[in-house]
C-alpha cells in the first residue's frame, strides 16, 4: 500500500468518526447559523460567552496548513461578516477569533475550525500572561521562521555581501537627506536675509521720501518767488 492511500485512508477514517462531520451532513442537530457550499457556522453547545460561533469547513480537514487556500480564504471572509454580526446583533464590544490549531495549542477536535467569541469589557476571558524573551533568542527565533518562509514561498535570502550593501546605500541615503535638508535650511536662510534686506531697504526709502517731496516743495516755493521778484524788477 503506497504512503498516498494510506493518507488518504487515514483521512477517510477520521472524516467518518468526525463529530463535526456528522453535524455538517445532519447528522447530528446543531444550532446552525449560516451555511454555503464551503462551510457552515453553528453555536457552540459548550460557548465560553453567549453567542460563540464555530465556523467549520464541510470538507473534513484536520489541521489549518491542509485547508486549501481558496478555502481559507473564504472562511475568512465569512468569519469577519459574522463577527459584525455579533457586534450589532448582540451589542457587544468586541471578538476573538481564534484557531486552536493541533493538540499543544489546545485542539480537541480533529476538524479544523474558527472560534468568532464575543467580547465584553473586563470580562476575564483568555487572559494570556506575557512572556520576557531575550534579544539573543528573539533574533535565533526571527532567523529560523525566516528561513522557513523563504523556503515556503521561494524568497531567497540576502547573502551578508548583499546585506552589507544594502546597509551601506541606506547610510548614503540617509547622508544625502540630511545634506539636502541642510541645503534647503541654507537657502530659506538666505531668502530670509534678502527679504529683511529688502524690508530695511524700504522702510529708509519711506523715511527718505517725504524729506526728498519737502526739499522739492522748497525748491519750488523759491524758484516761483525768484520769478515774481523778476517780473517787479
Amino acid at each position: 500500500m503506497s504512503e498516498n492511500n494510506t493518507t488518504q485512508d487515514v483521512a477517510a477514517m477520521q472524516k467518518e468518526n468526525c463529530i463535526f462531520c456528522k453535524i455538517i451532513d445532519g447528522e447530528i442537530p446543531s444550532k446552525k447559523i449560516f451555511e454555503d457550499e464551503l462551510c457552515l457556522a453553528t453555536l457552540d453547545i459548550n460557548p465560553a460567552s453567549e453567542g460563540h460561533i464555530i465556523l467549520l469547513p464541510k470538507e473534513h480537514y484536520h489541521i489549518m496548513p491542509l485547508v486549501p487556500d481558496e478555502t481559507i480564504s473564504h472562511l475568512f471572509n465569512i468569519a469577519q461578516k459574522l463577527s459584525l454580526t455579533l457586534l450589532r446583533g448582540l451589542s457587544m464590544q468586541g471578538t476573538t477569533t481564534f484557531i486552536a490549531n493541533g493538540a499543544a495549542a489546545g485542539q480537541k477536535a480533529p476538524h479544523f475550525m474558527i472560534h468568532i467569541i464575543p467580547r465584553l469589557e473586563n470580562d476575564g476571558l483568555f487572559k494570556i500572561p506575557k512572556n520576557h524573551i531575550s534579544k539573543e533568542d528573539l533574533l535565533i527565533s526571527q532567523k529560523k521562521i525566516k528561513g522557513r518562509i523563504n523556503l515556503l514561498f521561494g524568497l531567497k535570502e540576502k547573502s551578508e555581501n548583499q546585506k552589507k550593501i544594502d546597509e551601506n546605500n541606506d547610510v548614503q541615503k540617509t547622508k544625502i537627506k540630511e545634506t539636502d535638508s541642510e541645503k534647503t535650511n541654507d537657502e530659506l536662510n538666505e531668502l530670509n536675509n534678502l527679504i529683511n534686506d529688502k524690508e530695511e531697504k524700504n522702510e529708509l526709502n519711506k523715511e527718505k521720501k517725504p524729506n526728498i517731496e519737502n526739499e522739492n516743495k522748497e525748491e519750488k516755493k523759491n524758484a516761483n518767488l525768484d520769478d515774481i521778484a523778476n517780473l517787479f524788477g
